[in-house]
């Protein structure tokens, strides 16, 4: 479909590590989806750990922006509110992920980094 774009990537995590991963969504956009994959780009077991986000789930920063965390561990309770789109790794060290446009008007540059799980949780980082 000519209207879909897709941002494809890899990435891999120690266990006391996370990825950061922030975009703006453009302004005329139908839908976008963010997905983890494992190496052969197959889903993660996505009946017992949140592998994925979307424009309809997704909770945006005040700027608008969106903060995806991935993880081996489970999000910190949903009281704490710090980072409502975790996502979990499933078990897996390494994998592919993608993020989809559908009906776009544009295509923002996406913006990633590894930091220490335990500096994130104790707010020592800025995101990307």
């Amino acid at each position: 479909d000519p209207q879909i774009f897709y941002h494809n990537s890899r990435w891999q995590l120690g266990p006391e590590e996370a990825l950061l991963i922030r975009f703006s969504p453009p302004q005329r956009c139908r839908a976008w989806n963010f997905q983890l994959s494992n190496h052969w780009m197959e889903s993660l077991d996505y009946r017992y750990h949140r592998i994925s986000v979307n424009s309809h789930a997704a909770i945006p920063g005040q700027d608008g922006s969106i903060c995806i965390v991935v993880s081996h561990q489970p999000a910190p309770g949903p009281a704490d509110g710090r980072f409502p789109n975790w996502l979990e790794t499933a078990g897996h060290s390494n994998g592919g992920m993608l993020l989809r446009y559908v009906a776009a008007d544009s295509y923002p540059p996406v913006h990633t980094r590894v930091v220490a799980l335990a500096d994130l949780l104790a707010d020592r980082v800025q995101s990307p």
